[in-house]
This record gives structure tokens, sequence and C-alpha cells, in this order.
């Protein structure tokens, strides 16, 4: 017992005496640290006010750590607006100049960077700004977070010609977008927009499927007429499921009478797909005319759920209340009746 307690208080004393210089190195670094970017901040302000090729150097041998780069961002998302829009032309400057290191850095990195060229996409500004050529050749990077950020930094820039080929580039890569994801940066775009529609219009027959839904959903939610090339999309037997639910969407959003046919046709097919008789139902909501109506009542006896549902909806949004309860007087089948009772219930609750 006597030598246990000396043991014991040599061991504790090590334990103490370790975390305590542990502590310390700790300390020491996080002031090393703290102290390290006091000076980066004067010197990014002494840099934006002088414009010094001193500080210059100083600031790229900093802005090439990630951690710098971060408190730079921040720096500059702090500034007011007016700040922000004098500098802009400075910044794309000595961005332009950390480029080279760019390209080699880690995925982290590169993603920040193009973070931010797209949230302050002016500082791409000029005719062939190598920055926007940055953002075109990591469009198609193997990294999906990389080329993301870079295909909306585009789309945020509005050049419509860039976008066009930087589609094109995409199309031929191997790797292939998130078809979502291209609609959603599409739908960002701050440029010319009937512009940029007459050149899907002429491209959209080179894109592979996933490219091809991508910008037929875009053209649908800004109603963008491209019809006559949708429809022939629609009538191609060959083209994947996919494309033709996206090209019946786009027909729900953007009014085409010549779909409407086709449209008849693809709800008397649900038993080969009833997803596109499904969609098909759904778009006959804002096509309304007796013959319409004969056709959704059809669609009422599917064997489908989702078909039932979207043709009840169809016909109570496109007909008066009297004439959907007089429908429902006149229905025999159950599965259909209710489904067109559920629809005017929800339709009255909703008025």
């Amino acid at each position: 017992m006597e030598l246990i307690v000396p043991k014991m208080v040599t061991f504790l004393s090590f334990v103490f005496g370790f975390f305590l210089i542990f502590f310390l190195i700790s300390w020491m670094r996080a002031c090393r640290i703290g102290q390290k970017r006091k000076d980066f901040q004067k010197y990014l302000q002494n840099y934006f006010l002088s414009q010094e090729n001193q500080e210059l150097e100083f600031l790229l041998s900093y802005l090439k750590k990630e951690c710098f780069f971060l408190e730079f961002y921040h720096w500059f998302d702090g500034l007011s607006k007016k700040d922000q829009e004098r500098f802009l032309k400075v910044v794309g400057e000595f961005l332009l100049q950390l480029l080279p290191f760019v390209r080699t850095a880690s995925i982290r990195y590169q993603v920040l960077f193009l973070k931010f060229l797209t949230q302050y996409p002016k500082c791409m500004e000029g005719k062939d700004n190598p920055l926007l050529s940055y953002m075109a050749e990591s469009a198609i990077s193997t990294h999906f977070a990389i080329r993301d950020w870079a295909f909306l930094g585009i789309n945020r820039f509005g050049n419509s010609t860039l976008l066009r080929k930087t589609l094109l580039l995409m199309n031929q890569h191997v790797v292939e977008h998130n078809a979502k994801l291209i609609t959603n940066s599409l739908l960002q775009f701050q440029g010319d927009a009937k512009l940029l529609k007459e050149f899907i219009g002429k491209d959209i027959k080179k894109y592979r499927d996933c490219y091809c839904i991508a910008c037929i959903d875009y053209l649908g939610y800004q109603k963008l007429d491209i019809s006559s090339a949708i429809l022939s999309f629609l009538q191609d037997n060959k083209k994947d499921k996919e494309v033709h639910i996206a090209c019946i969407r786009y027909f729900a959003q953007v009014v085409y009478k010549k779909a409407v046919p086709v449209l008849y046709e693809m709800i008397k097919n649900d038993v080969l797909s009833w997803e596109e008789a499904a969609i098909a139902a759904k778009a006959l909501g804002n096509y309304p005319s007796k013959e319409t109506n004969n056709h959704l009542l059809a669609a009422l006896g599917s064997y489908s759920w989702y078909v039932r549902h979207n043709a009840a909806g169809s016909l109570v949004k496109n007909n008066r209340r009297e004439v959907v309860k007089e429908m429902l007087r006149q229905i025999n089948d159950k599965y259909a009746y209710e489904a067109l009772k559920y629809q005017l219930q929800l339709f009255e609750k909703g008025n």
C-alpha cells in the first residue's frame, strides 16, 4: 500500500503535466492563428483601399489556405451592397491570379471557390474571362458538388451562348448530371430566356435523355413555347418513358391543342404505361371539352388508382359542380364513383 500511493501520485502528475503542455501548445497555436487572421483582415482591407502589389502577393499566399479563403468569403459577404459592387472588379482580378492554384486544389476548396463565383457572378465579367472557362470545365467534373455549383454559376451569370455551349459539353461527357438539379439551376438563369429557348429548341434533339428531360421541365415551368418539337418527342415510341412523361408535364403547363389527341390515346393505354396515362389524365385538366369529358369518364374505369384519381380531378376542374353531380348519378362503377366523389368533396372544401 505504501508503494502504490507514490506511484499513483507520480502517474497523476505525469497525466496532469501532459495535459497542461497540450493545453499550452493548443492555446499558443490558437493565438498564432488568431493573430494571422487579424493580420489577414488588415491586409485585406488595405489591399482594397490601396491595391498595392505587395498586399496582393500577401493575400494570394494566404488565400491558398482553405480557412483564409473562407475568412475572405465571410469578410466580403459582410460588406455593404455598395462596397461589394465597388470591389467586385478588383476581386475578379485577384481571383484570376489564384485560378492556377484552384485547378489543382482540394474538392472542398474548389467547391468553396465556385460557390463564391456563383454568389457574385459579376466578378467574372469581361470578354473571354478565364473564370468562365473554368466554370464550364468544372461543369463536367467527376465530382457532383463541383459540377452542380459550376452549372448553377453559369446560369446565374446569365450568358445564353455560354450556357448553350456548356449544355452541349455536358451532353457529350460520360458523367450524367441529375435532371432535377439541372432544371433547378436553369430556373435561376439570369439572362435572356427567349434566346435560351431558341438555343434549346435547336439543340434538344441532340441531347441525351437526362438533359432532354431537364430542359423540357424548365421550358414547361417557364411556359416557353417549343410545342411542335416537344410533341414530336411525345409521338416518338423510341424515346424513353421518362422523356414521354416530361413531355406530358410540359403540355399540362403550355396549352397546345395539337397534343390533345395524343393525350387521349395515352389515357387509353393505361395497361402499357399507367404512369403516362395518369399524368395525361391530369394534363387534360387544361383542355376542357365534351370530348375530353368522354375520355376522362372512360379513364375512371382504369385499373390504376392514379389514373382514376387524376381523371376525376380533371373532370372536377373542367366542369361546373352541377355537371359533376349529374355525372355521379350516372356512374355505376363503385371505384369510379368514389374517385369522382372524393375529388368533388376536395373541390367544395377548397371553395
